[in-house]
C-alpha cells in the first residue's frame, strides 16, 4: 500500500543523502562522534493532514522501518527528529527533579531529539553508560531518556546521571501550549556527537523514545 510506495520513493534519495552526510563530516575539524561511512539520511514530506495523532506517526514509521530493514544490504534503519551535525529540531526548558528551580524563567534549556530504538546503532553513537532504548519503551511504560556527555557534565557534574529524572514537557501535535511537565528517567549516557554545526563544541542534548512522543516529521537514517 502507501508504505510500500513511500519506501520505494524514499530509497531513490539514498545516494544523494549519503553524499550530503559525508560532505558535512568532511567540513568538520573535530571528531564528529558518529560513523558517517555507509550512512544515508533523508526525510519524507508527509502532509500535515495525513497524521493528526501520535499513534498514527508511531504506526506509520514503525511499518516503514520494518520494510527498510528487510531490504538486502540494509543493516539498520532509524527515525529521529534530529541528527548529528545538524542537531535536534527541538529545545525545551527543564529541571532535574532533585534540583528544582522555583522560577520557571530561570530553568535551563536543552536540545531534545526524539529517536527510535535503533537510532544510536544506526548512527554509530556510543552509549558510554547505561543502556540504549528498547522496543519495550512505549507510551504506556515509564518515560525514559538518554543524555549526552555535555548534558551530564553541565547539569549533573560529579554525579552519576543514571537514575536522575528530568522534568520536562513532552511535545504535542498542534498544541497551543506545551503539555504539563512529566518526569523522564535517565537510563543512558551517550558519547558527544557533533550537534551544533561543523567546528562547534557539542551542546547538551536529551534523547527520548519515539514511541513515547511520536512526531510526524522525521529524518530517516539507513546503514
Amino acid at each position: 500500500g502507501d508504505s510500500i510506495r513511500v519506501t520505494v520513493a524514499a530509497l531513490t534519495l539514498l545516494a544523494g543523502g549519503g553524499m550530503a552526510v559525508r560532505a558535512l563530516v568532511q567540513q568538520m575539524t573535530v571528531e564528529p562522534g558518529f560513523r558517517a561511512r555507509d550512512l544515508t539520511t533523508f526525510s519524507i514530506p508527509i502532509p500535515r493532514s495525513r497524521m493528526t495523532a501520535p499513534e498514527q506517526a508511531d504506526s506509520f514509521y514503525g511499518a516503514l522501518l520494518g520494510r527498510i530493514a528487510s531490504l538486502p544490504g540494509v543493516a539498520s534503519a532509524s527515525v529521529s527528529t534530529g541528527m548529528p551535525v545538524r542537531g535536534g529540531n527541538f529545545r525545551r526548558q527543564f529541571e532535574i527533579a532533585s534540583d528544582r528551580v522555583p522560577d520557571p524563567s530561570s530553568r535551563p534549556w536543552t536540545g531534545v531529539n526524539i529517536v527510535s530504538p535503533s537510532y544510536h546503532w544506526t548512527f554509530g553513537i556510543e552509549i558510554n553508560r547505561g543502556r540504549t532504548f528498547a522496543d519495550t519503551d512505549r507510551d504506556h511504560s515509564a518515560r525514559v531518556a538518554i543524555v549526552n556527555e555535555a548534558f551530564a557534565s553541565q547539569f549533573l557534574p560529579g554525579r552519576d546521571p543514571l537514575g536522575h529524572r528530568i522534568v520536562m514537557s513532552p511535545f504535542a501535535f498542534a498544541a497551543p501550549q506545551p503539555p504539563a511537565p512529566v518526569e523522564w528517567e535517565i537510563v543512558g549516557v551517550q558519547a558527544n556527537a557533533s550537534n551544533a554545526g561543523p567546528g562547534r563544541p557539542p551542546q547538551p542534548e536529551v534523547a527520548i523514545p519515539f514511541a513515547q512522543n511520536a512526531w510526524p516529521r522525521v529524518i530517516v537514517a539507513v546503514r
